[in-house]
């Protein structure tokens, strides 16, 4: 077994134990606040800081393979924004739509920012 590839998983798994979950737990704490504040968030605090915490775990493992931030990231805001788009075409109802949608854009940018 390559040390190299060893080291890699054991700063991965340590970056996820010593980075990830921390931020995680202050952010449900911001994201409870912020919600309590604001109605457009709809009082789901524990989901949407599942949100960031998954963006948080893809990237960490997504990155370890050094992949470079800046393209991924673009590809990613391009596929979040198309699909957003395509959001207006697949609902039935007006209030349908706009309910989706903000879902939506709270899980893009909680994801993005994760």
């Amino acid at each position: 077994m390559d040390i190299r590839s060893a080291t890699n998983i054991n700063e991965t798994l340590a970056k996820i134990i010593f980075l990830v979950l921390p931020t995680a737990y202050m952010a449900y704490s911001f994201l409870w606040n912020a919600n309590a504040h604001f109605s457009i968030l709809q009082n789901n605090a524990l989901i949407q800081s599942g949100y960031l915490l998954l963006g948080m775990f893809v990237a960490s493992i997504f990155y370890a393979f050094r992949f470079r931030f800046i393209s991924t990231f673009l590809i990613l805001i391009v596929a979040l924004g198309l699909v957003y788009k395509g959001l207006d075409a697949s609902a039935v109802g007006e209030f349908d739509t706009f309910f989706i949608s903000i879902k939506f854009l709270i899980f893009g940018s909680l994801f993005a920012l994760g």
